[in-house]
């Protein structure tokens, strides 16, 4: 048959945890962007208070959240409670 190894299940279930909330956090731009006829690409994210533009490393889904404590790293200003905020970890399980 086949001798091929096989990835153990845990890894599989990660892999797929990171999948899904790289494309979920990129589907809540896009929701938070059509309604208002923005473009998707340009331009980048960026703080809605002071409007630095966010970082590519700052937007790594929960990690970064996180580490940030949901405060922008330019003016260190405490984010609201935002829907995509609320909806990441269930991307992630989807």
């Amino acid at each position: 048959m086949y001798n091929h190894p096989v990835p153990p299940p845990l890894f599989l279930e990660g892999m797929c945890l990171v999948f899904g909330l790289i494309i979920g956090s990129y589907l809540n731009v896009v929701i938070a962007r059509l309604p208002m006829e923005r473009s998707i690409v340009h331009p980048p994210s960026a703080c809605p208070g002071c409007g630095a533009p966010i970082r590519w490393y700052d937007n790594i889904p929960i990690v970064s959240w996180l580490a940030l404590r949901a405060r922008c790293r330019a003016c260190h200003t405490h984010r609201a409670a935002e829907r995509h905020d609320r909806e990441r970890p269930a991307d992630g399980a989807t």
